[in-house]
């Protein structure tokens, strides 16, 4: 499902919400359902006025909430009076919930209409959460990206 909505402030400035919900087969585990939230909100403004400078921000919240799914797998037990875990074979519950906070924000130039240069920067913050413990650290770790990209787009 798909829901948007845009609104242009201004013949400059234009703000755009959407929200979607997808379900999907979980790519790390055969046979596990997930089910997908997307809520992103973005912002253009138009600089100048010539038209040909652009400047983009968003914000975006996804979470990510997989089925309840039993097999045999390695999980880090505790060791009893220690911080320290020793890996074991045993059955587990891969359950899990995702989420990712992404911010973003960027300028185009545009010389002409079939010509853009651009230059974006984006902040990804990914945590997981397993509802079996001994999967913590296991694969899939929580982790902070940034990105910044460089980038030409010629049509025709």
């Amino acid at each position: 499902a798909n829901i948007s909505v845009s609104y242009a402030f201004r013949e400059t400035t234009k703000f755009s919400l959407a929200y979607i919900r997808r379900t999907d087969n979980a790519a790390q585990i055969a046979r596990q359902g997930v089910t997908y939230a997307t809520t992103t909100f973005n912002v253009q403004q138009a600089l100048g006025t010539t038209g040909t400078w652009l400047a983009t921000a968003g914000v975006s919240y996804q979470g990510g909430t997989f089925d309840s799914l039993t097999g045999y797998g390695v999980a880090y037990e505790p060791i009893a009076g220690t911080s320290l875990r020793s890996l074991s074979l045993r059955t587990v519950d891969y359950k899990r919930d995702d989420s990712m906070m992404s911010l973003s924000g960027g300028i185009s130039y545009m010389p002409r209409r079939w010509l853009r240069f651009g230059l974006n920067y984006s902040y990804d913050n990914y945590s997981v959460n397993f509802a079996d413990a001994g999967l913590k650290d296991v694969f899939l770790p929580t982790y902070d990206a940034h990105r910044v990209m460089v980038g030409v787009q010629i049509g025709y």
